[in-house]
């Protein structure tokens, strides 16, 4: 249906513009992600139509090599690099780079795409497609794939039964991981980007929730699909870290829930707590310690802030504003303009 329908609507937008493709910028948030660099470009570089252009901004939070950049350039000349003045981490990268496209870019539609994640042939037209048949949407993703396998992984089976699944249509859903989701325009005019109050995990959720208040609709597109790696920036650091940011951030989203008061938010997060806690002391939820004790300490330095995030979305305030991006942007170029032809070829 969607070959059919949103490929003439597709073409119609095109001749109404005098020619011109519906935009799509994709969004990449790099932090030492050399080595998935390449799949995920080329994968988008396969995706290339007559009715919609893919431009593709690299938000680097570390330093990426020359070597790398070069190899992104023979890829896809036209990737605009931004190199962040410090890490930013996902929700904040990606924050910095809607600050950059809102201001220098005309879009109809932010595709966001972790490194380490590509997409199957087809995917993006039918993604597009998709969005443009069905504008309620605010935010749209795919079934998530392992990397290597191609087998559906955790994530996309805990949202939705993949077995009694067709290849059309869309399934509502409450939320889609942000490895790989496209956000309309009209969606982030409304609520903005990533929640800064996140450090890392739940932003994306945070977002979804975000947008759904905001008289959206967020969904899973079946016949799309994209391989994930997952955590492949975090491989590096110890499994603790991780443990610890993720609580952190689900002890946030709990308490900020704009469906329930503040008290009883506070209310379901000790029930959780105390879920969690037993687990943990039974051997269940190993390293939940050190999350735990994060949390009490994120809680006590940051009461004011996270009390006061929750009433503005209790209140109907779900705008989350970008940065300054004279604070946050050390450098940003076009790849084909930084190095010469021959050096990208």
């Amino acid at each position: 249906m969607y070959r059919s329908i949103g490929a003439k609507l597709l073409r119609l937008c095109r001749q109404l513009r005098g020619g011109k493709s519906t935009s799509i910028i994709c969004l990449t948030v790099s932090y030492q992600s050399d080595r998935w660099l390449r799949p995920l470009l080329e994968s988008i570089a396969n995706h290339r139509s007559d009715v919609f252009s893919v431009e593709v901004v690299l938000i680097d939070n570390s330093r990426l090599p020359e070597d790398v950049l070069k190899d992104c350039g023979q890829i896809i000349p036209s990737v605009r690099y931004i190199k962040c003045r410090e890490n930013m981490m996902y929700g904040g990268g990606n924050n910095v780079g809607l600050a950059y496209i809102n201001k220098s870019c005309e879009f109809s539609y932010v595709l966001i795409a972790n490194p380490d994640t590509k997409f199957s042939t087809g995917s993006l037209e039918l993604l597009v497609e998709a969005a443009m048949e069905n504008p309620a949407y605010g935010v749209l993703a795919g079934i998530q794939l392992e990397y290597s396998s191609g087998d559906a992984n955790v994530s996309s089976r805990s949202q939705v039964d993949l077995s009694r699944l067709k290849d059309s249509g869309i399934v509502d859903v409450r939320w889609v991981e942000g490895s790989a989701m496209m956000i309309t325009k009209r969606c982030l005019d409304s609520i903005g980007g990533f929640d800064p109050l996140y450090k890392m995990y739940y932003e994306d959720f945070d977002l979804c929730r975000r947008a759904r208040k905001a008289g959206f609709k967020v969904g899973v597109v079946p016949a799309v699909r994209y391989h994930h790696y997952s955590n492949a920036s975090f491989k590096h650091k110890a499994e603790p870290e991780r443990v610890k940011l993720i609580d952190q951030s689900q002890f946030i989203f709990q308490l900020t829930d704009p469906e329930y008061s503040w008290e009883t938010n506070h209310l379901r997060v000790v029930r959780w707590l105390v879920a969690r806690t037993i687990k943990w002391l039974t051997g269940h939820q190993p390293g939940f310690g050190h999350g735990l004790r994060a949390i009490f300490r994120e809680y006590k330095s940051r009461y004011r802030v996270i009390r006061d995030n929750w009433r503005s979305r209790a209140t109907g305030d779900y705008f989350a504003p970008l940065p300054n991006l004279n604070e946050t942007i050390e450098e940003t170029y076009t790849i084909s303009s930084k190095y010469s032809t021959n050096e990208v070829e």
